[in-house]
C-alpha cells in the first residue's frame, strides 16, 4: 500500500526522483536457454572464479542460517545437505538462462513464517509473482521511487532482526570469543563493503577462538599404585594439535616408577600430531628405562595410533615387523597370562604398540570362533613358520640355480670354437 501511494504521489506531483526504471530496462519476456557469450579458456576461468567462490560461500551461509531459522520457528527439521545440492543446481541452470545465482533470503522467509507459511509453494508464488510483475506490469514497476523500495526493506530489516541478541542483558551474559566474532565480522563487512569477506574473517576468528578453548580441555591425572612399581596415568579429552602440545609436559618421567600406565579410555586421538606427542612420551620413558603401555584408545584412536606409532620415532629406533612376529608377540600375551608390560620388556618393543597387537589378534580370533574356525596352536603356528622359512630357503635356492645356469651358458657360448 505505501509503495503504491508514493508512487502515484510522485507521478501525479511530477516529482523527479531515482525510480526503477532508472538501474535499468526490466525484461518483457520469458528467457531462453543459451550458452554465455563468453571465451572458454583459462584466463576466463582466472577472471570468474575469485567471485563464483564468494558468492557460493556467502550465499551457503545464508542458506543454511535461514534453514536453521526456519526450524526453530516451525518447530521442524530440515535437510541441510538437500538443500545445499537444491541451490547448486539451481544456480547451475539459472546460468544457462542469463540469470543470477541465488540463495535463501532471511527476509522474505521471515516475512513469510510470520504470516503463517510453512512449506515452499509460498516462496514459488513469490517467484511466479515477481515474475508477473517485471513482464506484464514492467512499465508500473519501472515508474516506482527506489526510496519507497528502500523504506519497505528498511521495516524488513527491522523486523528480521533479532534485538534480543544486542541488548545489554544478552551481551553481558554471552562469552567474550563470541562477541569478538560478532564485532570483528561487523567491522570488516563495513570496513571492506563485502560481505564475503566478512564471512571468511569471522569463520577464522572463530576457529582460532574455539581451538584455543578445547586445547585446555585435556586433562591428565596420576595415579600411584600402593607398592609404588607402577603408575596409571588418565587422560580426558579432545586430543589433535592444540591440545597435545602440552601433554608431553604433564608427566613426570624423572619421578615415575619402572612402569608406566596411560588411560586413554577418555579421550580421542584426532591427528598425527596427538600420535607424535604418545611417542615422544614414550621415548622419554625409554630413554630412562622405564616401560609404557598405552591402554583404553577406541576403534579410530587405535587406528590411528597404530599406522602412525613408528613413523614420528628417530630414525635408528624404527623397526619393521612381520606379520608373523605381530601374531607371535600378541600370543605370548594371550596365552601365558603375563602383562603386556612383561612381554613387551622381553621383547624390547613398545608396549602401546604390542597392546594393539594383542587387540587386533584377540578381534581375529573372536572372528574366527563366530564362523566355528579355531585358531592355530602354538605348535601349528610353529609349524607353519617352519614351513613359510622352507619355502623360503627353496625359493632363494631356485633363484640361485637360474643365476647359476645363465652363467654357465653364457660361458659356454664365450669359450672359443663354440657356435
Amino acid at each position: 500500500m505505501s509503495i503504491t501511494a508514493l508512487t502515484a504521489l510522485t507521478i501525479g506531483a511530477g516529482i523527479a526522483v531515482p525510480t526503477v526504471g532508472d538501474k535499468g530496462a526490466l525484461p518483457s519476456s520469458l528467457p531462453v536457454p543459451g550458452l554465455p557469450d563468453v571465451p572458454f579458456t583459462l584466463d576466463t576461468l582466472k577472471l570468474i572464479a575469485p567471485f563464483a567462490l564468494a558468492l557460493a560461500l556467502v550465499g551457503l551461509m545464508e542458506s543454511l542460517m535461514t534453514a536453521k531459522l526456519v526450524d526453530d520457528l516451525t518447530d521442524t527439521r530440515s535437510n541441510k545437505t538437500r538443500e545445499s545440492i537444491g541451490q547448486g543446481i539451481a544456480n547451475v541452470v539459472t546460468g544457462f538462462f542469463g540469470g543470477m545465482g541465488g540463495c535463501a533470503m532471511i527476509g522474505q522467509t521471515m516475512i513469510n513464517v510470520k504470516n503463517g507459511a510453512r512449506t515452499r509453494l509460498s516462496t514459488f508464488l513469490a517467484g511466479v509473482f515477481l515474475m508477473i510483475l517485471c513482464i506484464v506490469f514492467g512499465p508500473i514497476v519501472s515508474d516506482m521511487p527506489m526510496a519507497a523500495l528502500v523504506a519497505v526493506m528498511v521495516l524488513v530489516s527491522f523486523g528480521t532482526f533479532d534485538w534480543h541478541s544486542v541488548a545489554s542483558a544478552t551481551l553481558k551474559r554471552m562469552p567474550t570469543g563470541e562477541i569478538t566474532v560478532m564485532v570483528v565480522t561487523v567491522a570488516v563487512v563495513v570496513a571492506t563493503d563485502n560481505l564475503a569477506i566478512g564471512v571468511v574473517v569471522g569463520t577464522i576468528t572463530a576457529m582460532v577462538i574455539f581451538a584455543r578453548r578445547v586445547a585446555h580441555l585435556a586433562t591428565v591425572t596420576a595415579l600411584v599404585d600402593p607398592e609404588g612399581i607402577r603408575v596409571v596415568y588418565t587422560v580426558n579429552g579432545e586430543l589433535f594439535f592444540a591440545s597435545s602440545n602440552d601433554l608431553v609436559h604433564q608427566f613426570d618421567y624423572a619421578g615415575d616408577p619402572a612402569e608406566v600406565v596411560i588411560d586413554m579410555a577418555q579421550a580421542h586421538v584426532w591427528d598425527a600430531s596427538s600420535v607424535a606427542a604418545l611417542d615422544a612420551i614414550t621415548t622419554k620413558y625409554n630413554a630412562r628405562g622405564k616401560t609404557v603401555e598405552i591402554i583404553g584408545l577406541n576403534e579410530h584412536s587405535a587406528k590411528m595410533h597404530s599406522a602412525l606409532t613408528d613413523v614420528f620415532m628417530p630414525p635408528r629406533k624404527r623397526r619393521s615387523y612381520t606379520a608373523e612376529y605381530k601374531v607371535e608377540a600378541a600370543h605370548r600375551v594371550i596365552d601365558s597370562g603375563r602383562t603386556i608390560i612383561e612381554v613387551a620388556r622381553e621383547l624390547g618393543i613398545d608396549a602401546g604398540m604390542l597392546s594393539v597387537w594383542v587387540k587386533d589378534e584377540r578381534r581375529r580370533i573372536a572372528a574366527a570362533e563366530v564362523h566355528g574356525e579355531q585358531p592355530l596352536e602354538a605348535a601349528e603356528r610353529a609349524e607353519l613358520q617352519r614351513l613359510r622359512r622352507q619355502v623360503s630357503e627353496l625359493e632363494k635356492d631356485n633363484a640361485f640355480l637360474v643365476k647359476a645356469s645363465a652363467y654357465f651358458a653364457a660361458m659356454q657360448k664365450n669359450r672359443p670354437g663354440s657356435l
